[in-house]
Protein backbone atom coordinates (compact mmCIF):
# COMPACT_ATOMS: atom_id res chain seq x y z
CA UNK A 1 0.00 0.00 0.00
CA UNK A 2 1.01 3.37 -0.91
CA UNK A 3 1.58 5.98 1.92
CA UNK A 4 2.37 9.48 1.86
CA UNK A 5 3.91 10.07 4.93
CA UNK A 6 6.69 8.01 7.40
CA UNK A 7 4.52 9.09 10.11
CA UNK A 8 2.16 6.42 8.10
CA UNK A 9 4.23 3.46 9.28
CA UNK A 10 5.51 1.49 11.57
CA UNK A 11 8.39 1.90 13.79
CA UNK A 12 9.90 -0.85 12.51
CA UNK A 13 8.72 -0.19 8.54
CA UNK A 14 10.17 3.23 9.39
CA UNK A 15 13.35 1.81 10.25
CA UNK A 16 13.36 -0.70 6.86
CA UNK A 17 12.69 1.91 4.92
CA UNK A 18 15.65 4.79 6.34
CA UNK A 19 17.74 1.71 6.29
CA UNK A 20 17.32 0.73 2.75
CA UNK A 21 17.87 4.29 1.67
CA UNK A 22 20.91 4.19 3.37
CA UNK A 23 22.03 1.53 1.75
CA UNK A 24 21.32 2.88 -1.57
CA UNK A 25 23.13 5.88 -0.81
CA UNK A 26 26.39 3.98 0.59
CA UNK A 27 26.55 1.87 -2.58
CA UNK A 28 26.00 5.38 -4.64
CA UNK A 29 29.18 6.43 -3.09
CA UNK A 30 27.76 8.88 -0.74
CA UNK A 31 29.80 9.91 2.05
CA UNK A 32 28.80 9.25 5.93
CA UNK A 33 25.46 10.49 6.18
CA UNK A 34 24.10 11.93 9.76
CA UNK A 35 21.02 13.86 9.11
CA UNK A 36 17.69 12.96 7.75
CA UNK A 37 14.70 14.87 7.14
CA UNK A 38 10.91 13.09 6.45
CA UNK A 39 8.98 14.16 3.25
CA UNK A 40 6.16 16.69 3.56
CA UNK A 41 7.81 17.15 7.07
CA UNK A 42 5.76 14.18 8.15
CA UNK A 43 7.31 12.74 11.07
CA UNK A 44 6.54 11.61 14.26
CA UNK A 45 7.86 10.57 17.48
CA UNK A 46 8.23 6.93 15.82
CA UNK A 47 10.42 8.49 13.02
CA UNK A 48 12.68 9.78 15.87
CA UNK A 49 12.88 6.61 17.51
CA UNK A 50 13.74 4.80 14.02
CA UNK A 51 16.53 7.19 13.39
CA UNK A 52 17.97 6.77 17.06
CA UNK A 53 17.63 2.96 16.19
CA UNK A 54 19.86 3.14 12.63
CA UNK A 55 22.45 6.03 14.31
CA UNK A 56 21.38 9.12 12.85
CA UNK A 57 22.24 12.55 14.81
CA UNK A 58 20.01 14.64 13.93
CA UNK A 59 16.92 15.41 12.45
CA UNK A 60 14.95 18.17 10.42
CA UNK A 61 11.28 17.27 9.77
CA UNK A 62 9.61 19.58 12.42
CA UNK A 63 8.05 22.48 10.50
CA UNK A 64 5.79 24.56 12.96
CA UNK A 65 4.27 25.76 9.80
CA UNK A 66 2.79 22.27 8.83
CA UNK A 67 -0.07 20.74 10.45
CA UNK A 68 1.71 17.23 10.43
CA UNK A 69 4.00 15.98 13.08
CA UNK A 70 3.96 19.10 15.18
CA UNK A 71 1.47 17.88 18.01
CA UNK A 72 3.09 14.47 18.29
CA UNK A 73 6.31 15.13 18.72
CA UNK A 74 5.91 18.09 20.99
CA UNK A 75 2.74 18.53 22.31
CA UNK A 76 1.46 21.98 23.07
CA UNK A 77 4.77 23.91 22.12
CA UNK A 78 6.13 25.32 19.17
CA UNK A 79 9.90 23.79 19.02
CA UNK A 80 12.39 26.82 17.55
CA UNK A 81 15.72 25.54 18.94
CA UNK A 82 17.15 22.25 18.92
CA UNK A 83 16.29 19.62 21.13
CA UNK A 84 17.24 16.26 21.95
CA UNK A 85 15.25 12.94 21.33
CA UNK A 86 17.00 10.07 22.83
CA UNK A 87 19.99 10.49 20.32
CA UNK A 88 18.46 12.24 18.00
CA UNK A 89 19.02 16.27 18.27
CA UNK A 90 15.88 17.48 16.19
CA UNK A 91 16.59 20.83 14.67
CA UNK A 92 13.46 22.03 13.72
CA UNK A 93 13.85 24.29 10.40
CA UNK A 94 13.14 28.08 11.01
CA UNK A 95 9.54 29.85 10.77
CA UNK A 96 8.45 33.06 11.02
CA UNK A 97 4.75 34.73 11.40
CA UNK A 98 4.11 36.94 8.22
CA UNK A 99 0.54 37.41 8.49
CA UNK A 100 -0.14 37.96 12.64
CA UNK A 101 -2.03 35.55 14.29
CA UNK A 102 -1.10 32.23 14.06
CA UNK A 103 -0.31 32.28 10.38
CA UNK A 104 3.45 30.92 10.44
CA UNK A 105 6.07 30.86 7.01
CA UNK A 106 8.88 28.97 6.46
CA UNK A 107 12.14 29.90 6.44
CA UNK A 108 13.17 29.12 3.06
CA UNK A 109 14.90 30.38 -0.23
CA UNK A 110 12.40 29.85 -1.96
CA UNK A 111 9.19 31.57 -0.47
CA UNK A 112 11.33 34.68 1.48
CA UNK A 113 12.44 38.13 0.56
CA UNK A 114 15.93 39.08 1.23
CA UNK A 115 14.96 41.36 3.76
CA UNK A 116 12.70 39.18 5.64
CA UNK A 117 16.13 36.92 5.53
CA UNK A 118 18.39 39.42 6.69
CA UNK A 119 15.80 39.99 9.54
CA UNK A 120 15.23 36.64 10.65
CA UNK A 121 19.21 36.48 10.70
CA UNK A 122 19.69 39.43 12.86
CA UNK A 123 16.93 38.88 15.13
CA UNK A 124 18.29 35.75 16.01
CA UNK A 125 21.80 36.38 16.80
CA UNK A 126 20.91 39.33 18.71
CA UNK A 127 17.87 37.77 20.81
CA UNK A 128 21.03 34.71 21.43
CA UNK A 129 19.64 31.47 19.71
CA UNK A 130 21.40 28.89 18.73
CA UNK A 131 20.54 28.54 15.32
CA UNK A 132 18.33 28.71 12.53
CA UNK A 133 17.62 26.40 9.89
CA UNK A 134 17.11 27.30 6.34
CA UNK A 135 14.79 25.12 3.83
CA UNK A 136 16.59 24.88 0.25
CA UNK A 137 16.18 22.17 -2.91
CA UNK A 138 17.93 22.03 -6.03
CA UNK A 139 15.71 22.79 -8.16
CA UNK A 140 14.81 26.89 -6.30
CA UNK A 141 17.01 28.73 -8.68
CA UNK A 142 14.70 28.12 -10.90
CA UNK A 143 12.10 29.53 -13.03
CA UNK A 144 8.47 27.60 -12.52
CA UNK A 145 8.80 25.47 -15.76
CA UNK A 146 12.71 24.65 -14.70
CA UNK A 147 13.82 25.24 -18.01
CA UNK A 148 16.16 28.74 -17.13
CA UNK A 149 17.44 30.30 -13.75
CA UNK A 150 14.91 32.53 -11.92
CA UNK A 151 16.82 35.75 -11.55
CA UNK A 152 14.73 36.81 -8.78
CA UNK A 153 15.88 33.92 -6.54
CA UNK A 154 19.50 33.69 -8.31
CA UNK A 155 19.98 37.68 -7.12
CA UNK A 156 18.22 36.78 -3.84
CA UNK A 157 20.75 34.39 -3.19
CA UNK A 158 23.98 35.52 -4.05
CA UNK A 159 22.55 38.80 -1.71
CA UNK A 160 22.41 36.05 0.78
CA UNK A 161 26.10 34.64 0.39
CA UNK A 162 27.73 38.09 0.21
CA UNK A 163 25.81 38.90 3.49
CA UNK A 164 26.87 35.86 4.87
CA UNK A 165 30.42 36.42 3.77
CA UNK A 166 30.51 40.36 5.26
CA UNK A 167 29.51 38.98 8.82
CA UNK A 168 31.25 35.83 9.40
CA UNK A 169 32.00 37.46 13.16
CA UNK A 170 28.03 37.38 13.45
CA UNK A 171 26.80 34.05 11.64
CA UNK A 172 28.66 30.61 11.50
CA UNK A 173 27.43 28.46 8.45
CA UNK A 174 27.42 25.30 9.30
CA UNK A 175 25.95 21.18 8.47
CA UNK A 176 24.84 18.75 10.40
CA UNK A 177 28.10 17.99 12.16
CA UNK A 178 29.62 17.65 15.77
CA UNK A 179 28.08 17.67 18.90
CA UNK A 180 25.18 20.10 19.98
CA UNK A 181 24.40 21.11 23.49
CA UNK A 182 21.68 23.46 22.98
CA UNK A 183 20.03 24.96 26.16
CA UNK A 184 16.82 22.84 25.64
CA UNK A 185 14.56 25.11 27.50
CA UNK A 186 14.94 27.67 25.40
CA UNK A 187 12.18 27.94 22.77
CA UNK A 188 11.34 31.77 22.20
CA UNK A 189 8.37 32.43 20.33
CA UNK A 190 9.07 32.80 16.23
CA UNK A 191 9.71 36.05 14.99
CA UNK A 192 7.15 38.17 12.67
CA UNK A 193 7.73 39.94 9.97
CA UNK A 194 6.45 43.45 9.01
CA UNK A 195 3.71 44.36 7.09
CA UNK A 196 5.89 46.02 4.29
CA UNK A 197 7.89 43.12 4.37
CA UNK A 198 5.18 40.69 3.38
CA UNK A 199 3.82 43.18 0.44
CA UNK A 200 7.19 43.42 -0.63
CA UNK A 201 7.97 39.74 -0.92
CA UNK A 202 4.41 39.59 -2.45
CA UNK A 203 5.05 41.83 -5.13
CA UNK A 204 8.40 39.54 -5.66
CA UNK A 205 6.23 36.54 -6.35
CA UNK A 206 4.10 38.19 -8.50
CA UNK A 207 6.73 38.88 -11.04
CA UNK A 208 8.25 35.92 -10.72
CA UNK A 209 4.84 34.53 -12.16
CA UNK A 210 4.36 36.76 -14.64
CA UNK A 211 7.76 35.75 -16.05
CA UNK A 212 8.36 31.94 -14.80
Amino acid sequence: MQRENMREFSQADQSALIGAGLTLLRSAGARPINAFRAGNYGLNTATLAALAEIGIDFDTSYNAAADIGVDDVAPGQILTQPRRFNTVMENPVTVYRDRGGDSMRLFQLNACSFSEITRILTTAVDNGWESVVMVSHNFELLNRRKNRPDPIVVRRFRKLCRYLDRNRDRFEVAGFTGPQKPDEHLQPAPFASSRWETYGRSAEQLVRRAFG
